[in-house]
Formats: C-alpha cells, structure tokens, sequence
C-alpha cells in the first residue's frame, strides 16, 4: 500500500515511503515519530546520496516501456 504519491522527482529518488501490515503491528503514528528523530551519518548519508543518483541516472537508461509506465502511473496518480 502507497501511503502517498509524491512528486515525480521524489518518486525517482526514492523518496516514497511504503507501509505494509505485519504481525509486530507498527503503526503510521510509530513509522513518523522515528522519521523525525533520524540522524544519519556523513558519510552514509554520502553514499546513500550516490546511490540515489546512480538510481535516476539509470532510469533514464531503461527501456522505452519502462518510461512510458512510469509516467502513465504519475499522471493517474491523485495529487493532493
């Protein structure tokens, strides 16, 4: 389940957060007040950032298909 449809370029970047039900039952309440609390390091945050840019950089590269779903799915999507 897709807790929100971002801005495409936040959707590139991996910028989606994604909740699913699990046993341990976490909740949306519990997931936001540990994103507010993140502290990451330098130098992963460093290589987290390179991933991400290898990432969209790469997706250009895909197949043509590829491009035309993404943003056939980015232009149903509702924006709030």
């Amino acid at each position: 389940m897709k807790l929100f449809c971002g801005h495409p370029d936040a959707e590139v970047a991996g910028l989606v957060y994604i909740l699913n039900h699990t046993a341990k039952g976490i909740t949306a309440k519990k997931a936001i007040d540990k994103m507010k609390i993140l502290q990451i390091e330098t130098d992963r945050f460093a290589i987290f950032k390179d991933k991400l840019i290898c990432g969209k950089e790469n997706f250009f590269l895909g197949a043509p298909y590829m491009h035309a779903s993404y943003y056939m799915e980015q232009a149903l999507c509702d924006k709030r």
